[in-house]
């Protein structure tokens, strides 16, 4: 088996490059090509962030695979990273300048516990590719943004500090949110989808429609009239991660949804989503995210 080593918030910000930390939850660096490019441990194995990452490039190039996908970030490129992708083979150009920005999910989830910065459909999407080419003057905002979270981040005397850094982190994903959800709108209207592209975007919509109760791979087979094997096969194909992957994050997400509301129980979203059980949703939450239902329950 394959093991990931997790690169934590902290470790990329080595090697004199400028790094702004609030609290351990969010960090923001400069990139720098000539200095990323140096002592940076396994960096070519495969490996997860843990935590919510953005990159955007300013200059230069980096080539990256996530998924078994390789990419390459072009300036005005924004990456959009959830923890959830594997990554491997960094190799940065020295002229390379950027922003990484790195937000713990307990940080997100506060700023965010009733909508998130993307739609449901644009956040599946992005799953299946995490770059977005965006306008220069979007990445100049952008960059705007960053400097005043940077700015804000320093206030360590502020009477609002942790508030303030809330706020423009938030200002920071709604916006960066509204640029990738007008992107893939374009992306949808300029091209003609092939037959691939319309087949993962129906799977999305159905995810969409069925994520409230737990869906087998045959399920959606079947509504998409083609063989469970097969439709398996083209969608790693097509995104690099399994079918049962997306399955079960639209159904992850679906049960923290029901677990934060505090008028549900757990047995209460067992049935549901559709488990036999409490014991056999407890096991399935637990595999996906290390913690019992229980334990999520009580950090909310």
């Amino acid at each position: 088996m394959v093991k990931f080593h997790k690169i934590g918030m902290g470790l990329l910000g080595r090697n004199g490059m400028e790094v702004h930390s609030f609290n351990g939850e969010v960090e923001i660096i400069k990139l720098e090509g000539n200095k990323l490019n140096i002592d940076i441990p396994d960096i070519s194995a495969p490996g997860r962030v843990n935590a919510l990452t953005m990159v955007l490039t300013m200059a230069g190039k980096a080539n990256l695979e996530i998924d078994e996908k390789k990419y390459t970030l072009l300036p005005n490129t924004l990456m959009d990273l959830t923890g959830l992708q594997v990554f491997r083979n960094f190799i940065f150009s020295d002229d390379y300048l950027g922003y990484n920005i790195m937000v713990s999910s307990r940080f997100y989830d506060e700023i965010f516990r009733e909508e998130k910065h993307l739609t449901p459909e644009a956040a599946l999407r992005k799953s299946a590719n995490p770059l977005d080419n965006i306008r220069q003057e979007d990445a100049v905002l952008l960059v705007e943004i960053i400097e005043k979270i940077i700015w804000n981040i320093s206030r360590n005397s502020h009477i609002w500090h942790r508030r303030m850094v809330m706020n423009e982190i938030r200002c920071f994903y709604m916006e960066a949110g509204n640029i990738i959800v007008n992107s893939l709108a374009s992306a949808e209207k300029e091209q003609n989808l092939h037959d691939n592209d319309l087949l993962f975007f129906k799977f999305i919509q159905l995810l969409q429609d069925s994520n409230n109760e737990r869906k087998t791979v045959a399920f959606y087979a079947d509504k998409l009239c083609l063989t469970p094997d097969y439709f398996a096969k083209i969608i790693k194909n097509y995104t690099g991660r399994n079918v049962t992957d997306w399955i079960n994050e639209a159904l992850l997400r679906q049960a923290k949804l029901y677990l934060r509301d505090p008028g549900m129980t757990i047995q209460q979203t067992a049935d549901m989503l559709n488990f036999s059980d409490q014991s056999a949703f407890g096991n399935f939450f637990k595999k996906q995210t290390g913690m019992s239902p229980a334990q999520y329950q009580k950090k909310q």
